[in-house]
């Protein structure tokens, strides 16, 4: 896939910008966010029983006439893996600067001010077009926690479980605690 086809702007003929670059290495690090926050909604989906908001569980007998529900979220590592570092190497070829003007509200009585930037027209440095362009990109994640709302739940979860008497096949009253 090519440079110029990453580049939706109508002027695409023009080239790609050093500012799209770097937007789109910023979305990249979004978006990692994002899909690790969405795997933590999903998680929670598939350990909670969608009609009675309880949480599933499976049951252990520990001795004789003895069980626990132990809710199946607790028996799951909800470590994840985040995006620590992004080291992006890049040559680029300055092909044009244009002078851009942006103007922004200065305070609440409608009056603004005025501010020239420049807009870095580029190329990778070496590259054909559609056919070498290459980025470097070397990703570090590292292992992270869960979210301290997930640890709490589970904490929460983990400490509700208690032995029952099992009599006929049904959880009886909890027994005293030894």
């Amino acid at each position: 896939m090519g440079i110029s086809k990453w580049n939706k702007k109508e002027d695409h003929e023009e080239g790609i910008t050093l500012s799209d670059v770097i937007r789109g290495l910023q979305f990249c690090v979004n978006s990692s966010a994002e899909i690790m926050e969405q795997h933590h909604l999903a998680t929670m989906d598939k350990y909670i029983d969608p009609k009675t908001q309880a949480p599933l569980t499976k049951r252990f007998v520990i001795r004789d006439g003895y069980a626990i529900d132990v809710p199946l979220i607790c028996l799951s590592d909800h470590h994840t893996l985040y995006l620590d570092e992004m080291d992006v190497k890049l040559s680029v070829r300055l092909k044009d600067i244009n002078i851009k003007e942006t103007t922004a509200p200065l305070n609440g009585d409608g009056s603004k001010f005025s501010i020239d930037r420049g807009s870095f027209l580029v190329e990778l440095a070496g590259a054909v077009p559609d056919e070498d362009a290459a980025v470097d990109v070397n990703l570090k994640f590292k292992s992270t926690p869960p979210p301290e709302a997930l640890a709490r739940i589970v904490e929460k979860l983990d400490n509700a479980i208690t032995p029952f008497e099992i009599k006929g096949g049904d959880r009886a009253e909890k027994p005293e605690k030894n």
